[in-house]
């Protein structure tokens, strides 16, 4: 079955792209009040009061509001009841959005008058990315506002589907022209509003900790620390990223680093705040170089055979092996009302093999998770829990780590995109992970770091 390739926890930044300087609907903010004046000091305070001097970017972004064209508020309406549609059948976690206090129907509603009353590409693109994040990002759930979101996984997904064909529905969905068209006058659009950034900072030369809204950003230049805790006892490893880009590079390093203290007593490896990236990474660099024999991960996997999952979902195989939803076993505490939402399951056994004769590492490994462990990190500390690879150490885990790529929804009209996970994965209890992620087995307390945490019970083991 296929793993995660490209399940990042991408950034708000990435995401959002420009948004962050748009107004709110009513275009501006709520503050509190200030105490009442008369009409005659209130009239002189207007006429006194200079005007504020409009953000040049956002006046780049206001002369460029119809960036896509011109939509007409009917293919608006169509784009964002499109979108609605295929969450209500295809993604799994609105009756989680609604355990987590959120009121769907509401969100929706809000919304849809909204966009009803839109009369520009801009506000349109940003009232979607508003009703979405209203969701509050559960299952990878967003928007994509940035071409270089866009790009990124264009490129990646069109390079990786030449050796992993199962890519293709993948690709495809984002190579489709309608979609090509909007990011590439999108990326026009963010080009606009960097120049005249840039002309700000030379004008300003104080204005040089602005955020540029569009761009990759800079990836650290190392991507894992390591150290030496306790001389010949404990060593330490921080991992940021499973990122396809560090998999090569980081691979050395931690075969180094192995070497060098195979006759430890522990490893501490710590994933906290580590987003996600490829599973392929901790396969390949933790897991395979540190066992003796075959372990065996068995996970629950819940989906909707809808018409948005069914390409990505055949494509990943698994509807060759789907067994209906009435087949299911009795887990103590599913939250049965998920179910009807959902028409089917598989079960994904995972099966890692050692990559060498015997293990790199010989003592007891420690892994320190946070709630920001999401996706294939996430994986990883299932993985773990469920096989006794490693110990956990720190506090719950973000979720979202089981089963394969979020699937995409490409609106009619715009051509604009928005990711969701399509498998609703279960813990072993049948609580869903997204919701309740992976618990540790040791939990640190309020105030205390996962390290601390994981020090103190190496010491009570002497």
């Amino acid at each position: 079955m296929m793993k995660k390739v490209l399940a990042v926890a991408l950034s708000a930044a990435l995401i959002l792209g420009f948004a962050q300087f748009l107004p709110t609907p009513n275009g501006s903010r709520v503050a509190a009040a200030a105490p009442a004046k008369s009409k005659t000091d209130a009239s002189k305070a207007a006429q006194n009061k200079p005007k504020p001097a409009q953000d040049p970017r956002m006046a780049v972004l206001m002369a460029n509001k119809n960036f896509l064209g011109g939509l007409s508020n009917k293919q608006m309406q169509e784009d964002y009841e499109y979108l609605w549609k295929t969450l209500r059948e295809s993604y799994p976690f609105l009756g989680v959005a609604k355990r987590s206090g959120i009121d769907v129907d509401a969100v929706y509603k809000k919304y849809q008058s909204q966009v009803a009353a839109t009369k520009d590409d801009l506000t349109f693109v940003n009232t979607v990315a508003n009703a979405v994040e209203n969701l509050q990002g559960l299952g990878h759930l967003s928007l994509f506002m940035s071409s270089g979101t866009y790009s990124y996984l264009l490129s990646t997904y069109g390079e990786l589907q030449q050796s992993m064909p199962q890519l293709k529905a993948w690709y495809a969905a984002l190579s489709n022209p309608k979609t090509l068209d909007a990011y590439t006058k999108l990326a026009g659009l963010e080009a606009k509003v960097i120049d005249v950034q840039k002309a700000q900072a030379l004008g300003n030369p104080q204005s040089g900790n602005a955020q540029t809204p569009v761009s990759q950003g800079q990836t650290p230049a190392e991507n894992i620390t390591t150290k030496i805790l306790t001389p010949d006892k404990i060593a330490y490893v921080k991992i940021n990223s499973f990122g396809n880009e560090y998999i090569e590079k980081d691979g050395k390093i931690l075969s180094d680093f192995y070497s060098k203290i195979s006759g430890y007593d522990h490893l501490i490896i710590d994933i906290t705040d580590n987003g996600g990236g490829n599973e392929e990474y901790w396969f390949d660099h933790i897991v395979a170089p540190n066992i003796s024999k075959d372990l065996t991960q068995k996970q629950y996997n819940l989906f909707n055979v809808s018409a948005n999952n069914k390409p990505y979902l055949a494509a990943a195989d698994f509807l060759k092996d789907a067994k209906p939803v009435a087949e299911l076993p009795d887990f103590p505490k599913m939250a049965k009302e998920d179910l009807k939402g959902l028409s089917s399951f598989t079960v994904n056994e995972k099966v890692m093999k050692p990559s060498g004769e015997k293990k790199a590492f010989n003592g007891k490994i420690w892994v320190l998770v946070n709630q920001n462990v999401y996706s294939s990190s996430e994986a990883f500390a299932m993985f773990c829990k469920s096989t006794g690879f490693a110990t956990l150490v720190g506090t719950p885990t973000g979720g979202d780590g089981g089963g394969i790529d979020p699937a995409y929804v490409v609106l009619p009209n715009s051509g604009m995109v928005v990711r969701y996970s399509m498998l609703y994965g279960i813990n072993p209890d049948g609580t869903n992970n997204e919701e309740y992620g992976t618990q540790p087995d040791f939990v640190s307390p309020t105030g205390e770091s996962a390290l601390d945490t994981c020090l103190k019970q190496i010491a009570q083991q002497k």
